[in-house]
């Protein structure tokens, strides 16, 4: 019996070989170098969202999306290509800036009466 727990026991490279007796490749787990990056730097990378993604956190349908793009409202998505089938993203900073840009132009409410400061049409 041996010593070694069998989840700790290593690969041995005699045996990496087919059932012809060829050498086979290594597991490519056993290439991957090690990462540098920490925790906090994923943190500083930027927010990639899809599509799909802003359509939900505007309520929007994908076609109002575009319209917001083509008026200057909300800015274009990246591009990951020169196709047109290029997969596109947006910065999660630039929806949440939209988003705060509606909220900071909405009419403030009147605190004596209830009402909002704007006119109702009326």
């Amino acid at each position: 019996m041996s010593s070694i727990p069998s989840h700790a026991q290593t690969v041995n490279p005699s045996k990496l070989t087919d059932t012809n007796g060829r050498r086979r490749h290594k597991p490519a787990s056993a290439h991957v170098p090690p990462t540098t990056l920490h925790v906090d730097q994923y943190s500083r990378l930027p927010q990639l969202v899809k599509l799909s993604v802003v359509c939900k956190m505007l309520a929007l349908e994908k076609s109002a999306i575009y319209n917001l793009i083509a008026t200057g409202k909300l800015r274009r998505p990246l591009k990951f290509g020169t196709s047109r089938r290029a997969a596109s993203r947006w910065l999660l900073d630039d929806v949440l800036h939209f988003v705060q840009s509606l909220s900071n132009s909405r009419p403030l409410p009147d605190l004596t009466t209830g009402n909002s400061s704007a006119t109702d049409g009326a």
